[in-house]
Protein backbone atom coordinates (compact mmCIF):
# COMPACT_ATOMS: atom_id res chain seq x y z
CA UNK A 1 0.00 0.00 0.00
CA UNK A 2 2.68 2.66 1.08
CA UNK A 3 4.76 1.45 -2.23
CA UNK A 4 1.37 1.99 -4.47
CA UNK A 5 1.28 5.15 -2.61
CA UNK A 6 4.75 6.69 -3.59
CA UNK A 7 4.58 6.18 -6.73
CA UNK A 8 1.36 7.99 -6.66
CA UNK A 9 2.53 10.77 -4.58
CA UNK A 10 6.19 11.35 -7.34
CA UNK A 11 3.78 10.95 -10.74
CA UNK A 12 1.89 13.47 -8.94
CA UNK A 13 4.16 15.67 -8.42
CA UNK A 14 6.77 15.24 -11.09
CA UNK A 15 5.03 14.43 -13.84
CA UNK A 16 1.75 16.33 -13.14
CA UNK A 17 3.26 19.34 -11.97
CA UNK A 18 1.22 19.64 -8.65
CA UNK A 19 1.87 21.46 -5.30
CA UNK A 20 2.02 18.95 -2.27
CA UNK A 21 -1.80 20.70 -1.21
CA UNK A 22 -3.01 19.36 -4.43
CA UNK A 23 -1.55 16.22 -3.92
CA UNK A 24 -2.25 15.81 -0.45
CA UNK A 25 -5.61 16.99 -0.96
CA UNK A 26 -6.41 14.45 -3.77
CA UNK A 27 -4.89 11.52 -1.74
CA UNK A 28 -6.14 12.20 1.09
CA UNK A 29 -3.24 12.31 3.46
CA UNK A 30 -1.25 14.68 5.35
CA UNK A 31 1.02 17.19 3.54
CA UNK A 32 3.92 16.08 5.78
CA UNK A 33 3.34 12.67 4.64
CA UNK A 34 3.60 13.35 1.48
CA UNK A 35 6.94 15.39 1.52
CA UNK A 36 8.04 12.49 3.05
CA UNK A 37 7.49 9.94 0.69
CA UNK A 38 8.74 12.14 -2.05
CA UNK A 39 12.33 12.16 0.14
CA UNK A 40 11.89 8.40 0.23
CA UNK A 41 11.39 8.38 -3.65
CA UNK A 42 14.40 10.10 -4.42
CA UNK A 43 16.40 8.37 -1.64
CA UNK A 44 15.27 5.21 -3.01
CA UNK A 45 16.18 6.31 -6.91
CA UNK A 46 12.18 6.00 -7.77
CA UNK A 47 12.85 9.14 -9.41
CA UNK A 48 16.74 10.15 -11.01
CA UNK A 49 17.66 13.98 -11.68
CA UNK A 50 19.74 13.96 -14.85
CA UNK A 51 21.38 17.11 -16.68
CA UNK A 52 23.66 17.86 -19.11
CA UNK A 53 25.20 20.78 -17.21
CA UNK A 54 28.10 20.26 -15.22
CA UNK A 55 27.82 22.05 -12.27
CA UNK A 56 24.25 20.89 -11.50
CA UNK A 57 25.15 17.41 -11.42
CA UNK A 58 27.28 16.38 -7.54
CA UNK A 59 27.78 13.50 -5.76
CA UNK A 60 27.86 12.74 -1.63
CA UNK A 61 31.73 12.28 -2.28
CA UNK A 62 31.93 15.71 -4.34
CA UNK A 63 29.89 17.43 -1.80
CA UNK A 64 32.22 16.63 1.04
CA UNK A 65 34.86 17.63 -0.24
CA UNK A 66 33.93 20.86 -1.93
CA UNK A 67 32.60 21.36 1.58
CA UNK A 68 35.72 20.83 3.16
CA UNK A 69 38.31 22.69 1.12
CA UNK A 70 36.19 25.39 0.46
CA UNK A 71 35.58 24.78 -3.35
CA UNK A 72 33.40 26.08 -5.69
CA UNK A 73 33.17 22.40 -8.17
CA UNK A 74 34.19 19.41 -7.20
CA UNK A 75 34.25 16.38 -9.66
CA UNK A 76 34.99 13.08 -9.26
CA UNK A 77 36.16 11.06 -12.78
CA UNK A 78 35.24 6.59 -12.42
CA UNK A 79 36.86 4.42 -14.72
CA UNK A 80 33.79 3.44 -16.56
CA UNK A 81 34.21 4.44 -19.81
CA UNK A 82 37.65 4.83 -20.36
CA UNK A 83 39.73 2.81 -22.98
CA UNK A 84 41.51 -0.10 -22.19
CA UNK A 85 44.34 1.34 -23.94
CA UNK A 86 44.69 4.00 -22.16
CA UNK A 87 47.72 3.34 -19.67
CA UNK A 88 45.81 4.37 -16.73
CA UNK A 89 41.69 3.29 -16.68
CA UNK A 90 40.10 7.12 -15.54
CA UNK A 91 41.93 8.96 -18.11
CA UNK A 92 39.13 9.02 -20.77
CA UNK A 93 36.67 10.63 -18.49
CA UNK A 94 39.14 12.69 -16.77
CA UNK A 95 39.67 14.67 -20.13
CA UNK A 96 35.97 14.72 -20.88
CA UNK A 97 34.79 16.14 -17.45
CA UNK A 98 37.76 18.43 -18.07
CA UNK A 99 35.93 19.36 -21.08
CA UNK A 100 32.33 19.72 -19.99
CA UNK A 101 33.97 22.22 -17.18
CA UNK A 102 35.40 24.04 -19.98
CA UNK A 103 32.62 23.79 -21.93
CA UNK A 104 30.30 25.29 -19.54
CA UNK A 105 32.63 28.33 -18.28
CA UNK A 106 34.17 29.07 -21.58
CA UNK A 107 32.92 32.84 -23.68
CA UNK A 108 34.43 35.08 -26.38
CA UNK A 109 37.88 36.62 -25.45
CA UNK A 110 38.67 34.31 -22.44
CA UNK A 111 42.58 33.15 -21.57
CA UNK A 112 43.03 29.62 -20.76
CA UNK A 113 46.44 29.37 -19.06
CA UNK A 114 47.47 25.75 -19.43
CA UNK A 115 50.59 23.84 -17.53
CA UNK A 116 52.25 20.82 -18.63
CA UNK A 117 52.80 17.21 -17.72
CA UNK A 118 51.37 13.97 -18.93
CA UNK A 119 47.94 13.91 -16.56
CA UNK A 120 47.03 17.05 -18.37
CA UNK A 121 48.50 16.13 -22.21
CA UNK A 122 46.35 12.96 -21.57
CA UNK A 123 42.98 15.58 -20.44
CA UNK A 124 43.66 17.27 -23.34
CA UNK A 125 42.82 14.82 -26.04
CA UNK A 126 39.32 13.99 -25.27
CA UNK A 127 38.75 17.99 -25.26
CA UNK A 128 35.64 18.42 -27.90
CA UNK A 129 33.10 21.56 -27.71
CA UNK A 130 29.96 22.85 -30.04
CA UNK A 131 30.61 26.44 -29.11
CA UNK A 132 31.70 29.03 -31.33
CA UNK A 133 34.10 30.59 -29.51
CA UNK A 134 35.55 34.10 -30.35
CA UNK A 135 39.49 35.65 -29.68
CA UNK A 136 40.55 32.92 -27.19
CA UNK A 137 43.59 32.64 -26.28
CA UNK A 138 45.53 29.43 -24.57
CA UNK A 139 48.90 30.50 -22.92
CA UNK A 140 51.94 28.12 -21.38
CA UNK A 141 52.45 28.97 -17.79
CA UNK A 142 55.45 27.07 -17.28
CA UNK A 143 58.75 27.51 -18.86
CA UNK A 144 59.93 23.84 -21.05
CA UNK A 145 61.73 20.85 -20.05
CA UNK A 146 64.14 19.56 -22.47
CA UNK A 147 67.13 16.57 -22.73
CA UNK A 148 63.80 14.67 -20.42
CA UNK A 149 63.60 11.39 -20.20
CA UNK A 150 60.04 11.91 -19.29
CA UNK A 151 57.89 13.82 -21.88
CA UNK A 152 55.86 16.82 -20.68
CA UNK A 153 54.14 17.43 -24.01
CA UNK A 154 54.06 20.87 -23.11
CA UNK A 155 54.04 21.66 -27.39
CA UNK A 156 51.41 19.47 -27.99
CA UNK A 157 48.72 20.50 -24.90
CA UNK A 158 49.08 24.19 -26.24
CA UNK A 159 47.95 22.86 -29.64
CA UNK A 160 45.28 20.18 -28.48
CA UNK A 161 43.53 22.87 -26.88
CA UNK A 162 44.08 25.75 -29.47
CA UNK A 163 42.67 23.22 -31.64
CA UNK A 164 39.33 22.70 -30.11
CA UNK A 165 38.63 26.29 -29.06
CA UNK A 166 40.01 27.58 -32.20
CA UNK A 167 42.52 30.33 -29.96
CA UNK A 168 45.84 31.44 -30.47
CA UNK A 169 48.83 29.80 -28.86
CA UNK A 170 51.05 32.05 -26.72
CA UNK A 171 54.27 29.23 -26.49
CA UNK A 172 56.84 30.29 -23.60
CA UNK A 173 59.94 29.33 -25.37
CA UNK A 174 62.11 29.15 -22.28
CA UNK A 175 63.97 26.78 -20.21
CA UNK A 176 61.48 25.97 -16.93
CA UNK A 177 64.35 26.93 -14.55
CA UNK A 178 67.43 29.50 -15.61
CA UNK A 179 70.71 30.14 -13.72
CA UNK A 180 70.04 33.03 -11.76
CA UNK A 181 67.42 35.82 -11.28
CA UNK A 182 69.66 37.82 -13.64
CA UNK A 183 69.25 35.82 -16.39
CA UNK A 184 65.38 34.86 -16.02
CA UNK A 185 65.28 39.13 -16.19
CA UNK A 186 66.79 38.89 -19.74
CA UNK A 187 65.05 36.14 -20.75
CA UNK A 188 61.81 38.24 -20.09
CA UNK A 189 63.08 41.30 -21.43
CA UNK A 190 63.35 39.67 -24.91
CA UNK A 191 60.07 41.09 -27.29
CA UNK A 192 58.71 37.49 -28.33
CA UNK A 193 59.05 36.44 -24.68
CA UNK A 194 57.93 39.35 -22.98
CA UNK A 195 54.49 39.23 -25.04
CA UNK A 196 53.39 36.07 -23.02
CA UNK A 197 54.69 37.08 -20.16
CA UNK A 198 52.39 40.07 -20.25
CA UNK A 199 49.50 37.74 -21.33
CA UNK A 200 49.76 35.83 -17.54
CA UNK A 201 48.29 38.66 -16.00
CA UNK A 202 45.05 38.35 -18.67
CA UNK A 203 44.34 34.50 -17.77
CA UNK A 204 41.17 33.76 -16.59
CA UNK A 205 41.29 30.12 -16.87
CA UNK A 206 43.87 28.10 -15.24
CA UNK A 207 44.42 24.44 -15.53
CA UNK A 208 47.08 22.71 -14.05
CA UNK A 209 48.07 19.64 -12.20
CA UNK A 210 50.77 18.86 -9.47
CA UNK A 211 53.64 16.94 -9.28
CA UNK A 212 56.07 15.03 -6.39
CA UNK A 213 59.05 16.48 -4.81
CA UNK A 214 61.04 13.04 -5.99
CA UNK A 215 63.99 11.94 -8.12
CA UNK A 216 61.41 11.05 -10.32
CA UNK A 217 60.55 14.76 -11.19
CA UNK A 218 60.78 16.07 -14.16
CA UNK A 219 62.97 18.83 -13.49
CA UNK A 220 65.15 16.20 -12.24
CA UNK A 221 64.85 14.18 -15.22
CA UNK A 222 65.96 16.86 -17.17
CA UNK A 223 68.65 18.09 -15.14
CA UNK A 224 67.32 21.70 -14.02
CA UNK A 225 67.16 20.26 -10.15
CA UNK A 226 70.18 18.53 -9.46
CA UNK A 227 69.80 15.14 -6.60
CA UNK A 228 71.73 17.22 -4.11
CA UNK A 229 69.08 19.86 -4.70
CA UNK A 230 65.84 17.66 -4.44
CA UNK A 231 67.52 16.25 -1.19
CA UNK A 232 67.61 19.89 0.38
CA UNK A 233 64.09 21.07 -0.95
CA UNK A 234 62.81 17.77 0.78
CA UNK A 235 64.62 18.48 4.18
CA UNK A 236 63.09 21.90 3.64
CA UNK A 237 59.86 20.33 3.61
CA UNK A 238 59.05 20.60 0.16
CA UNK A 239 55.93 18.06 -0.89
CA UNK A 240 55.54 18.73 -4.41
CA UNK A 241 55.62 21.27 -7.38
CA UNK A 242 52.66 23.39 -9.09
CA UNK A 243 53.58 24.86 -12.21
CA UNK A 244 57.14 24.18 -11.53
CA UNK A 245 57.51 25.71 -8.36
CA UNK A 246 57.81 23.35 -5.15
CA UNK A 247 55.94 23.92 -1.97
CA UNK A 248 55.38 23.08 1.16
CA UNK A 249 52.82 21.33 3.34
CA UNK A 250 50.63 24.42 3.70
CA UNK A 251 51.31 25.39 -0.29
CA UNK A 252 54.09 28.05 0.78
CA UNK A 253 57.53 28.41 -1.76
CA UNK A 254 60.10 26.09 0.28
CA UNK A 255 62.75 28.36 -1.87
CA UNK A 256 62.89 31.96 -2.61
CA UNK A 257 66.34 31.39 -4.69
CA UNK A 258 64.85 28.91 -6.73
CA UNK A 259 61.61 30.42 -7.24
CA UNK A 260 63.26 33.64 -8.38
CA UNK A 261 65.33 31.76 -11.12
CA UNK A 262 61.85 29.61 -12.39
CA UNK A 263 59.68 30.95 -15.22
CA UNK A 264 55.97 29.99 -14.67
CA UNK A 265 53.49 32.12 -13.36
CA UNK A 266 53.17 33.33 -10.37
CA UNK A 267 51.22 32.40 -7.56
CA UNK A 268 49.37 35.69 -6.90
CA UNK A 269 48.76 35.55 -10.95
CA UNK A 270 47.40 31.99 -10.29
CA UNK A 271 45.41 33.08 -7.31
CA UNK A 272 43.81 35.97 -9.44
CA UNK A 273 42.27 33.66 -12.32
CA UNK A 274 38.45 33.10 -11.94
CA UNK A 275 38.35 29.79 -12.64
CA UNK A 276 41.60 27.40 -10.91
CA UNK A 277 41.01 23.76 -12.00
CA UNK A 278 43.56 21.54 -10.77
CA UNK A 279 43.48 17.89 -12.42
CA UNK A 280 44.69 15.29 -10.21
CA UNK A 281 45.89 12.11 -11.07
CA UNK A 282 46.84 8.97 -8.87
CA UNK A 283 47.40 8.82 -5.08
CA UNK A 284 51.49 9.59 -4.81
CA UNK A 285 49.83 13.14 -5.46
CA UNK A 286 47.86 13.34 -2.50
CA UNK A 287 50.44 15.24 -0.26
CA UNK A 288 51.46 18.30 -3.09
CA UNK A 289 47.31 18.29 -3.32
CA UNK A 290 46.46 18.94 -0.04
CA UNK A 291 49.21 21.60 -0.03
CA UNK A 292 47.55 23.09 -2.97
CA UNK A 293 43.99 22.82 -1.45
CA UNK A 294 44.44 24.53 2.30
CA UNK A 295 46.83 27.52 0.23
CA UNK A 296 43.51 28.08 -2.29
CA UNK A 297 45.68 27.63 -5.88
CA UNK A 298 42.38 26.10 -7.26
CA UNK A 299 38.93 26.32 -6.68
CA UNK A 300 37.88 23.77 -9.13
CA UNK A 301 38.77 20.18 -8.66
CA UNK A 302 38.96 17.29 -11.00
CA UNK A 303 40.06 14.01 -9.45
CA UNK A 304 40.25 10.16 -9.66
CA UNK A 305 38.18 8.06 -7.83
CA UNK A 306 40.91 6.05 -6.01
CA UNK A 307 42.59 9.28 -5.27
CA UNK A 308 39.26 11.19 -4.25
CA UNK A 309 38.08 8.10 -1.94
CA UNK A 310 41.62 8.19 0.17
CA UNK A 311 41.49 11.97 0.45
CA UNK A 312 37.67 11.53 1.79
CA UNK A 313 39.37 9.04 4.36
CA UNK A 314 41.57 11.51 5.52
CA UNK A 315 38.88 13.74 6.44
CA UNK A 316 37.21 11.22 8.75
CA UNK A 317 40.18 10.44 10.45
Amino acid sequence: MKENLKIAVARLYYFEDKNQNEIASELKISRSYVSKLLVEARKEKLIEFRSNNIWLMENEKERILKRHFHLDKVVIADDKSSYQQDTYPYTQQLGEKLGSLLNSILKDGDVIGVAWGKTIYDCSRYLRTDKSLKNVKVVQICGGVTQNQKRTYADEISKNFADVYKANVYAMMVPAIVESKQYKEIFFQEQCISQVVKMLDNINVAVFTVGQCSMESSLVKSGFITEKEIKTLISEGAVGEVCTRFINKDGQCVSETLDDRTMAISFQQLQRCDYRIAVILGKQRLEPLKAILHAGYANILLIDEETADVLLEEIKM
